[in-house]
This record gives C-alpha cells, structure tokens and sequence, in this order.
C-alpha cells in the first residue's frame, strides 16, 4: 500500500489500497492523537456535548428494483440466530463517532465496532468519513462505544486509517457510501490506555450479497421532530423490518455552487418509525442475538425517505452489501493499530 502524505497531520490525499478501494490516514501517532482526544474532553467534554448530527445525504426517490448481488453469499463470524424478540438488548458494539466538519464544526454520527483479527474496526457511512462534494475527509475522528452525554464508558478510540470504496470517493456514488475504519487502542480521560476497541465491547459480523426482503434490526442515536414526539440524539433506538429495494437521483450544488450529481446504483431500504435526523451510520444487523448482543452488520444507513408525502421520514437506506463491501472490509481489518 502506497502511503499518503499529511499536512499538519491532516490527510492530504486519498491512497489506493486494491482496485477499487481507497484508504487514507485519519490522525498522526503519538501527541498529535492524543490532543484529537483532548479537544473532545477537554472543559467538561464541552465539544462532544455540542455536536450535532450529521444528516443523511441521500433523498432516497422510491422504491425500486432489487439490487442483485456480485458472487455468493458471504458471512464473516458465526452468530447463532434466535426467534425474534419483542425486547431487545442493545448492543455494546454501537456508538458514535465525532469528528469536525470542512466549516471546523463538530459534528457526530452512528458507528459500530466489527469482527476483526485485531479487533479495531469501526463500520460507519462513507460520509461519515469523507464529504464528497467538497472532495475532503473528516478531522479529529474518534468512535465512543456506548457514549451518553459525554460519558466514554469503554474509552476513546482515535481513528487512524478510512478505507472506502473507489466508486463513492472519486466517483461520488452513494450506493457505495460506507467505510471500514481502523481505530488505535482506545485512552480513558487521563488518555491512559484501555486497550483494543473488540476486547472492550465485542464487534459485530458482516453478511454481504444476501437476499434482499429478510428482516433486519437497525440500531442508531435518533435525533429530530416526528408525530410521535420528538427525539434528541442521546438515547439509542432500534426499529426492525423487511429490506427492499430503492432508487435515488438527485441534482445539488457543490461547495462551490456548481450543479453536481448525487447518484447511487445498489440501494436498499427499510421502514423507519423514527425522523431521520441522526441516523447516518446507524448500522442495520441480521439475525441479531439478543444473548450476544451481536449479529451481521448488512446495512448502514446514508438515506431517509417520505415515501407517503406526509412530510415525515418513514423510510431509511443503506447501500446494498456485495462483494465489493466485503473487499473494502478486508482492507482495513488486514491493518494492525496499537496504543497511541
């Protein structure tokens, strides 16, 4: 893997780690990341209580063909699935991530930790990670675990490389919006280490060409009004349902005001009771067990939709998760991190 060069410990360019998938680094080693982890908790953790969430980009249009998978059916862990539940245990593996937008605001959005050799894999929507129509990646990233108003119960993870699918990070194609992020050995508040992020919270499976329309549970911090009542981002929510096939195209302007378009070829979607603030990222499981608290991660959420015309958001879509899904996951769980 070629390396890419930084610019005051920023990323500068994105580098090519297969044929179409593109890696980039997130934060320099040593004192560089550990002051990312004190610009969040530094004055009473007064930046990780003012983010706010970073919307979904996709307007999902309606519903549409099925997405066909790119080979057979692939699992990554082995997750025995139970009958479905009225109650849930929420998983430990979910959290958000925190970074700072191109403007220097800070922003947040869903993620979860995977299965992985090194157990250092965080799974969020490409945009979470990379802004596409200002062609530039996210600063000062870190995933908390089962964060609450500024709490890190299992740590601080500082990211360290994104890996992406080449179609959403030159090409802007949004039924490829997601990233697999390496992250390094999370630090409490006295930015002592706590160890890898799998050891402390577990990590999720991946499932990839599956069938489209069998159940799934989605999980993420919802934040936003909705009829019946409104939501702000602090508690995590699930919903569950059928996946089905959706289309988007949409026309919007780039930060410079040139007209641009957002497409996306493999989308799936599925029924939300929730406003779609705040859900991006939110990943969707199969066969969730709720002795484990663990499943295969199959979606992630980087659209909303009001299909009814009612003005509220009854719909959410992720990218569908094919082969190369699966390639972009290899990436980075090939990469070692290691303490700060």
């Amino acid at each position: 893997m070629a390396a890419v060069g930084l610019v005051g410990g920023i990323p500068a360019a994105p580098a090519q780690a297969a044929d179409d998938v593109t890696y980039v680094p997130l934060a320099g080693p040593g004192a560089y990341a550990r002051g990312i982890v004190s610009y969040w908790i530094n004055n009473n953790a007064a930046n990780l209580i003012k983010a706010t969430p970073y919307q979904p980009t996709v307007n999902v249009r309606s519903r549409g063909s099925e997405p066909n998978p790119d080979g057979p059916p692939g699992l990554v862990g082995e997750i025995k699935p139970e009958s479905p539940q009225n109650y849930v245990n929420l998983p430990r593996s979910t959290g958000k991530v925190f970074f700072l937008d191109i403007d220097g605001n800070p922003r947040w959005c869903n993620a979860t930790a995977m299965l992985s050799q090194y157990k250092n894999v965080v799974a969020t929507a490409g945009h979470c990670v990379y802004e596409p129509t200002s062609q530039t990646y996210h600063s000062y990233w870190v995933f908390i675990p089962c964060y609450y108003e500024g709490k890190a119960p299992f740590g601080i993870f500082v990211g360290k490389h994104a890996y992406a699918h080449r179609d959403f990070s030159v090409r802007r194609d949004s039924g490829r919006d997601y990233s697999f992020v390496t992250v390094n050995n999370g630090v409490d508040s006295n930015l002592s280490d706590v160890g890898r992020l799998g050891d402390k919270v577990g990590g999720q499976g991946l499932a990839y060409n599956q069938k489209v329309g069998v159940n799934v549970r989605v999980f993420g911090y919802v934040s936003g009004p909705h009829p019946s009542g409104n939501f702000d981002g602090k508690a995590l929510k699930w919903g569950y349902g059928p996946s089905f096939g959706m289309v988007a195209w949409d026309f919007e302007e780039d930060r410079l005001g040139l007209p641009s378009i957002l497409r996306a070829k493999k989308l799936v979607g599925v029924s939300s009771p929730f406003p779609g603030g705040g859900l991006s990222g939110s990943a969707w499981l199969l066969d969730y067990s709720n002795r484990t608290r663990t499943g295969y991660l199959n979606g992630l959420t980087v659209g909303v939709s009001d299909t009814d015309g009612d003005h509220w958001t009854d719909t959410i879509a992720s990218s569908y998760f094919d082969s190369a899904t699966y390639r972009v996951y290899q990436a980075a769980a090939a990469l070692q991190s290691g303490p700060i």
